[in-house]
């Protein structure tokens, strides 16, 4: 048996990033199938996801659109959160 090093802080981080992942896809899902159900109507809001902005403002007038938001915000952050979890572990592996 191979005695490994202490690796309790990546072990945290790899846990830490795939609820992170977890989360971002269970609320991509959600509001997924909200919009299915209205008929891709992305006028209304689903009140599931997160607030987007355009830019560093933080005013109601810079918010993005619902659908840029399910169907390019949200799974860009997926895509980088998994990214970054993979080559958390490919490093500790």
């Amino acid at each position: 048996m191979k005695n490994y090093p202490a690796s309790d802080g990546i072990v945290f981080a790899i846990i830490l990033l795939g609820v992170v992942v977890l989360f971002l896809l269970v609320v991509e899902i959600r509001e997924l199938l909200f919009y299915k159900r209205n008929n891709w109507n992305f006028n209304s809001d689903s009140n599931v996801g997160f607030k987007m902005y355009n830019g560093d403002s933080t005013s109601e007038g810079d918010l993005t659109s619902n659908r840029t938001r399910v169907c390019y915000g949200t799974p860009l952050m997926i895509l980088g959160f998994s990214l970054l979890l993979a080559s958390v572990v490919a490093i500790h592996l």
